[in-house]
């Protein structure tokens, strides 16, 4: 794409006629952008307004009405949009992220650590919780609907008919957001998989690999080594890529020859840098983070869930990294000194959230594959030690049941099973089938706010509520607490 001029600009999106709605009543029920965010925020506009609209319009695999299939995966409609946008991801410092568990909190912990540091930052991640908006964020503030609408609308006009979806527009928009606030650094979540994703179109000073498991399988293999190639196909030639993969693993040696592949180069968990002397002291997680310029000490968690640990490990060492090739200073005071004693600025929505207000107290977590609801499982025994255990869990209709069930076995009190206001849910009794096939107690309460209810209430004031599953669920689920 070098040396091709950018096409001219159209005239710009708030003087152009207002895009008419699609089935705007079907979708506020149950569509992928939530209830509470289709409906307008107090401080919406019809600026605002306008670009949930041209969203709607969009195809949209999140939504689940349209199959994804990999010959609908392309990044090129990506490419192209960008092209016509005059290319504003050259302004931007990309660090982008991969993987099928943590690459969340990844993203949100670089773009907290950068900040930390001094630097403008924006975050792009999916899916939201509470209101699209929460995908964009610009010094770690997530945009105002104002903000929203007009960077979703410049894109508008530059979408190639049916081949602009929904992510491209929204990943467009949040690259436009961001160079036009005079952003340096961007974190990236990739949506799904990596090669084909919308986001593997920008450029990128760093790449990183969380976890892999088995997901997607229809679209992205049916093997973890398949999975992990897709991936890792993010990296580009001479830029780092990051990994906590055990190199001796059918996914490390996967990644291993993608590096290879790409000339990137590798950087382990376990080999360049590595996270020790965890401890846990009551307000959440120290740990020092080794890598191969320094050890950062005391590195904080504001959580106490042990799974976070190699995702900060991997932040850290991107961020050191950052900082040994001159892109960055005062690395040091910012890993090791959080801007409050107990690091709220590393405190993921979704993420082991505990709502200590709430009684019994309530954990949020979108664990929805079986690497990540173990790992979920492993941190709300170690916090909640002989407490009784309720789960509300709700999935999406393409994840294996019966594999995720197995995850519970013997390890929870109940799982009373519900089901979100999306099109992607899996009904309640065919989860409910699943883990009875497995032996786990269950009760079936299909609206989520029944589900809490009843889950506190077997739980009791000395136990633990645990809602867990999609994004969807956590959705439904925040807004039933707030309610009361």
């Amino acid at each position: 794409m070098a040396g091709r001029e950018p096409l001219p600009r159209v005239r710009p999106p708030w003087r152009r006629r207002a895009l008419t709605p699609s089935r705007f009543a079907f979708w506020a029920r149950h569509g992928t952008i939530p209830p509470r965010s289709v409906n307008s925020p107090a401080n919406a506009t019809p600026l605002y307004e306008q670009a949930l609209r041209a969203l709607r319009e969009r195809t949209n695999f999140e939504r689940g009405d349209t199959p994804m299939t990999p010959a609908r995966l392309s990044v090129e409609p990506m490419r192209r949009l960008l092209d016509r946008l005059g290319r504003p991801e050259e302004k931007l410092r990309i660090v982008h992220v991969a993987g099928t568990k943590g690459k969340g909190s990844v993203t949100w912990f670089v773009d907290a650590l950068l900040r930390r540091a001094g630097r403008r930052c924006g975050r792009y991640m999916s899916p939201h919780i509470d209101r699209i908006e929460e995908r964009i964020a610009l010094g770690g503030r997530i945009l105002e609907p104002e903000e929203f609408g007009a960077a979703v609308l410049e894109v508008v006009p530059h979408l190639e008919g049916a081949d602009g979806t929904f992510f491209d527009a929204l990943t467009a928009a949040a690259v436009v957001a961001f160079a036009r606030a005079g952003v340096e650094f961007a974190a990236v979540e990739t949506g799904l998989g990596g090669r084909l994703d919308s986001t593997n179109a920008l450029p990128k000073v760093a790449a990183a690999l969380t976890s892999i498991g088995l997901e997607h399988t229809q679209i992205l293999g049916n093997d973890v080594a398949t999975i992990a190639r897709e991936k890792a196909a993010i990296a580009r030639r001479g830029v780092p890529l990051f990994s906590v993969s055990c190199p001796n693993s059918p996914e490390g040696k996967a990644i291993a020859a993608v590096a290879r592949e790409f000339g990137a180069p590798l950087l382990v968990l376990g080999r360049e840098f590595e996270a020790r002397n965890v401890r846990a002291d009551g307000a959440g997680l120290l740990v020092d983070v080794e890598t191969v310029r320094r050890t950062y000490l005391d590195v904080r968690l504001p959580t106490g869930a042990r799974y976070q640990v190699p995702n900060l490990a991997l932040a850290v060492a991107i961020v050191d990294d950052l900082e040994a090739r001159g892109l960055l200073a005062n690395a040091r005071a910012a890993l090791e000194r959080a801007p409050d004693p107990l690091a709220s600025d590393l405190a993921l929505p979704g993420r082991f959230e505990l709502l200590r207000q709430q009684v019994p107290p309530v954990v949020l977590d979108a664990a929805h594959t079986l690497e990540s609801l173990a790992a979920l499982l492993d941190a709300v025994e170690e916090t909640f030690p002989g407490r009784r255990r309720v789960f509300v869990a709700g999935f999406s209709a393409d994840k294996d049941h019966n594999r995720l069930s197995r995850a519970f076995v013997g390890r929870v009190d109940t799982v009373v099973v519900t089901q979100a206001a999306s099109l992607r849910a899996a009904p309640c009794s065919a989860v409910a089938t699943a883990l009875r096939s497995a032996g786990v107690p269950v009760v079936e309460k299909p609206q989520v706010r029944d589900a809490i209810g009843e889950a506190k209430s077997l739980a009791g004031a000395d136990g633990v509520v645990v809602i867990t599953g999609s994004f969807f669920v956590l959705a439904d689920a925040r807004a039933a607490l707030r309610s009361g």
